[in-house]
């Protein structure tokens, strides 16, 4: 059998093309209905609580010149670099912030054209590893739009803005170890380090793993069959990771010593109905039952309409990319004819099955293997694993452009089948309970009208492709576009409107650093409110909190119990009808700001403990001389020596002075009660007591 006539060369016009259609095209598909229609990536409320709170207190921290990497504000103060998820060292978010930061906030357009800004990320990155792998600029395009704009790529922008961050790096990590494996380049070892580690400080820890375990089958089981022998694939796989280790500390070195310290004293929410600790795994219950992709829901490869992935986590790549990976990996002639497939096959099926049996859960036998790998529940989804799947099909339905374009011919089935098969087409599209949805019915009409027009004319290569591409194009459109972004609907994203002056809010800026705040759950304000507004909550939102705050909150989280007292709480922000004083009144929102009957200051003496807050604020004389999220200095009078206990996380990195002079401070241990405050040791008279927030510092060189 003749092997089919290759495609030319690409010319130095295409070349350029493709890469200006890679990077402009998401920006046009995503952009365009965001700018101009009523798209948003802000409508579900983790998004709302999370994403834009977090940029809201980097554009504060930006305006007052810091890095913030403690929290004040939510959870009465704790780890904000720690908790990772904010991307507090992650440099776009700076330099979006220099473009677009407004008397410290930073605006919904701004946050949402960051995210658009990854799709084409996203895709330059896969074009780029594509086009080393040389298939030709539209291969390449097809993939690199395949990949970005469909599947857990696309859905992960509007679950978690800075998940779907990182893994718009993911290709660009791939890229450079590829370059590393051809060519032996010391600098593109240390370019995958740098990713890798980028795609730690753009928010999770999550699309790192997958880029590590991608690179590692690439090297390993790619290398043994390039080699023909294990030792080779082990020598260069060990090499990259040498080389590699220098850029993943340069670039994300203080995130991952701060998350470290973090997560080995946090809790975090896995699934169940409790936080799992620092030392704990999740239930084997949670892990392998909760959030997988089951044998039903891999029936979302062809229709999501009807059997979608928990989680966003959704498999379809578009039915036209599905059935042309379908007919590429059908014949092993046309799989060793693409040199990109040919040269990546082992490790590309290797991380495909991988990818499939994890996501079965409890299905098949893989959750059980991971479950017990220190660090195997990081990926506490095993529907997540998605990604690895999206990947591998990307790259077949590249490669099956590639076919096409080299002069593989699709079949042409007789007329007969012609004949049933339109008939049933029909049959999809207006029967209400078909085999597909109708969604899905028009989506395989249009990908079989691109097969039809490539089987029929399979000379007129640039005419095969061109219809695939246009049928791509459809898929986006129709199918992810229906969701990605959000419409809004009716009503405005709700930050829009909670960064308007209200009077709720005054009295509670104005006790800044001296009172803190609940939030009444059917106030309707995000969770995270505190971040954008000049205020302390005792709660907030994120996917995991310090053990010691958990443990003491829990002790009581009612509005009016010791605990709240002891935190300092005075304010309540709610609706209407609370048995409390009234204080301030918004109509417009429907919200009242309210105070609480019994509250303890900030700071006070530990003969103090059963006092009442105005009173002993008075025989102090407490005076808060300073208070941001790294500073806290406070100046009162002590009638003796005693301990200050102060209503702060006693957290390490934080060091103390007492009149200029370094102190220890030590956990307050209050009767009863789960040790939370700091206690510092004061003498009799004046006291200067400061709080400053040194991590690096302190542990290198201790408080002295």
């Amino acid at each position: 059998m003749t092997p089919p006539a290759t495609s030319a060369p690409a010319t130095p016009r295409t070349v350029v093309l493709g890469w200006l259609a890679a990077g402009v095209l998401p920006l046009l598909a995503i952009g365009l209905p965001v700018a101009f229609a009523d798209g948003t990536f802000l409508a579900f409320r983790e998004s709302v609580d999370q994403t834009w709170g977090w940029m809201q207190k980097l554009a504060q921290a930006w305006q007052a010149g810091y890095l913030p990497l403690w929290d004040a504000s939510t959870q009465a103060g704790h780890s904000f670099a720690g908790e990772i998820q904010p991307g507090v060292f992650y440099p776009l978010h700076w330099l979006w912030l220099a473009l677009f930061e407004r008397d410290g906030a930073l605006a919904l357009g701004a946050i949402e054209a960051l995210v658009v800004l990854h799709f084409a990320i996203a895709s330059l990155g896969i074009y780029g590893l594509l086009r080393h792998w040389r298939l030709s600029p539209a291969a390449a395009l097809g993939g690199a739009l395949c990949f970005a704009l469909t599947g857990p790529v696309a859905m992960r922008a509007i679950a978690q803005a800075n998940i779907f961050h990182a893994i718009a790096w993911l290709p660009w990590t791939l890229w450079a170890a590829a370059r590393f494996l051809d060519r032996g380049r010391a600098r593109d070892g240390l370019a995958t380090g740098a990713l890798l580690g980028l795609q730690v400080v753009a928010g999770h820890v999550q699309p790192a793993l997958h880029a590590a375990l991608l690179v590692a089958a690439m090297a390993l089981v790619g290398g043994r069959a390039r080699h023909g022998a294990w030792p080779p694939a082990w020598r260069a796989a060990l090499r990259l990771g040498v080389l590699a280790l220098p850029g993943v500390l340069l670039l994300a070195g203080p995130q991952l010593l701060l998350t470290a310290e973090y997560a080995q004293h946090a809790y975090r929410w896995m699934g169940g109905e409790l936080p799992v600790g620092p030392d704990g795994r999740m239930k084997y219950s949670d892990f392998a039952f909760d959030f997988i992709a089951g044998p039903r829901e891999f029936l979302g490869l062809l229709d999501p309409w009807r059997f979608d992935v928990p989680d966003m986590n959704r498999l379809w790549i578009g039915t036209l990319p599905l059935l042309l990976a379908s007919w590429f990996l059908a014949d092993r002639a046309r799989r060793a004819s693409v040199v990109a497939w040919r040269d990546h096959q082992p490790w590309l099926l290797a991380i495909a099955v991988f990818a499939v049996l994890a996501m079965l859960g409890h299905h098949a036998f893989v959750a059980a293997l991971l479950r017990p790998i220190p660090g195997g529940t990081m990926i506490r989804q095993l529907a997540r694993h998605a990604l690895l799947l999206h990947f591998v099909l990307v790259v077949a339905f590249a490669c099956a452009l590639q076919a096409l374009a080299d002069g593989h011919r699709l079949p042409r089935p007789p007329r007969w089948l012609w004949i049933v098969g339109g008939l049933q087409l029909v049959w999809l599209l207006f029967a209400d309970e078909a085999l597909l949805s109708r969604p899905a019915a028009w989506h395989l009409a249009a990908a079989l009208a691109a097969l039809a027009v490539a089987a029929v004319w399979p000379a007129r290569r640039a005419l095969a492709l061109s219809a695939c591409l246009g049928a791509l194009a459809f898929h986006v459109v129709d199918g992810t576009g229906a969701s990605v972004p959000q419409r809004r609907g009716d009503q405005p994203p709700r930050p829009l409107a909670e960064t308007a002056p209200s009077p709720v809010f005054e009295p509670v800026a104005a006790g800044y650093g001296r009172y803190r705040v609940l939030v009444a759950d059917d106030a309707g304000l995000p969770r995270n409110i505190a971040l954008a507004r000049r205020m302390q909550s005792r709660d907030g939102y994120g996917a995991s909190m310090h053990v010691d705050s958990y443990d003491f909150f829990a002790q009581d989280w009612s509005r009016d119990g010791r605990i709240a007292d002891l935190l300092n709480v005075r304010w309540v922000i709610g609706r209407d009808g609370l048995p409390l004083r009234e204080v301030a009144r918004d109509d417009a929102r429907g919200l009242v700001l309210y105070e609480r009957e019994r509250w303890m200051p900030r700071v006070f003496l530990r003969h103090q403990l059963d006092g009442e807050g105005p009173a002993i604020e008075s025989a102090l004389g407490l005076e808060v001389v300073e208070y941001t999220d790294h500073v806290q200095r406070f100046r009162f009078r002590a009638p003796r020596a005693d301990d200050a206990i102060v209503a702060e996380m006693d957290y390490p990195g934080w060091c103390a002075q007492v009149n200029g002079a370094p102190a220890p401070i030590r956990p307050a241990a209050l009767p009863g009660l789960e040790p939370w405050h700091r206690a510092v040791a004061v003498p009799a008279g004046e006291v200067l007591l400061e709080f400053r927030y040194r991590p690096f510092r302190a542990r290198v060189a201790g408080c002295g």
